[in-house]
């Protein structure tokens, strides 16, 4: 049995994909990584596509369509028997073989909106869908901007020990002198954190720190300065091991985002920090993760930035940080849930 594990990023952008390696390993299955290294740091290895990315529409294309000519190669060359496909543009440029000489034999693997959401790539997409063995996203807000009538497993984006070790930890409380907000991880969206950085400028006894790296942090450290905002900090780069640390010294995890169905369909890497190190999230209203921030009672859910500091003083004077705690690992539970059925449809298919 050999398997071919595909997606079109370097491995240190797709964490998820150790949802699988780690099971694969476990049962000792033989199994090969084949992925797009956009930044040339792994040049000449057979299973690695090393390319920079192009910027114009028609050059992005010519690029996908080269790695899934790559990817097909690869898999024909060295005979595998089934597929794990990630992401829809590769998938849908190799439909034809995947439907054909695969049939049954793939998992399609789907973690963000994207081409398929344009109604002639959705009906293809369609025909994948129907001929996979199993179709997996990373979010039950996804479901609703796929095809309909087909059944969707859940297979988060988080590390399943670090979640087990969660629910069997206690957490010390956060602290509130100051009130630290903090957003790590990639930094974008500008239209919704430039909100929360006007509303939040210089308002005593609150701290908001920036860490990580993104399109919009030059822009956004930008606008602080220009409005002489002296209690927000941009810190850049951290290393992934620092990365519990940083959290546990927040307060709040800020995951306010742009009302936009990308957006607001998926959950992100903060949103499962914000549950594993008990860091209530601000999240925007309406979306997925605002829903399970009120139904779990795990943060508070706004409609915009000048919301955030009433809602804050509101969950300060009322929240009971033990029933928090609880909150945080009911919710785990059932994430966990989610993944024991990912497992066994993942060990079906390997070995069924």
């Amino acid at each position: 049995m050999k398997v071919a594990i595909v997606f079109a990023s370097n491995l240190w952008f797709a964490p998820y994909i150790q949802n699988y390696t780690k099971l694969l390993d476990k049962w000792g299955i033989n199994y090969e990584l084949i992925y797009w290294d956009r930044f040339l740091e792994e040049p000449n290895k057979p299973n690695v596509f090393s390319c920079i990315p192009s910027k114009g529409k028609i050059s992005k294309y010519v690029d996908y369509y080269r790695f899934s000519q790559f990817v097909k190669n690869r898999i024909i060359s060295e005979k595998f028997d089934k597929v794990i496909m990630s992401g829809p543009q590769t998938a849908l440029l190799l439909r034809s073989f995947l439907t054909k000489t695969f049939k049954g034999k793939y998992i399609l693997d789907y973690r963000d909106l994207s081409i398929e959401q344009i109604p002639i790539m959705k009906w293809r997409y369609k025909a994948l869908l129907k001929n996979s063995y199993a179709n997996v996203i990373s979010s039950p807000g996804f479901a609703d901007y796929l095809p309909q009538g087909y059944k969707f497993l859940i297979s988060h984006n988080f590390d399943i020990d670090l979640v087990k070790k969660a629910l069997t930890t206690t957490v010390q409380p956060f602290s509130i002198e100051p009130i630290r907000i903090l957003t790590i991880g990639g930094i974008r969206d500008y239209s919704s954190n430039s909100e929360e950085i006007i509303a939040l400028s210089n308002v005593e006894n609150v701290k908001m720190d920036f860490v990580g790296k993104g399109p919009s942090k030059e822009t956004l450290e930008k606008l602080a300065n220009e409005i002489g905002t002296k209690n927000i900090t941009f810190t850049g780069y951290y290393e992934k091991k620092d990365e519990v640390d940083i959290v546990l010294k927040s307060s709040f995890m800020n995951i306010y985002y742009p009302k936009i169905k990308s957006h607001s369909s998926a959950l992100s890497n903060r949103f499962y920090n914000s549950l594993m190190y008990c860091r209530p999230m601000i999240v925007t209203k309406g979306g997925v993760q605002g829903n399970y921030a009120e139904k779990y009672h795990v943060g508070i859910s706004i409609d915009s930035a000048d919301q955030i500091l009433g809602e804050i003083k509101k969950w300060i004077e009322t929240v009971n940080f033990v029933e928090y705690q609880e909150n945080c690992k009911k919710l785990l539970e059932e994430f966990l849930n989610d993944y024991e059925s990912f497992k066994e449809s993942v060990y079906n298919f390997i070995l069924g």
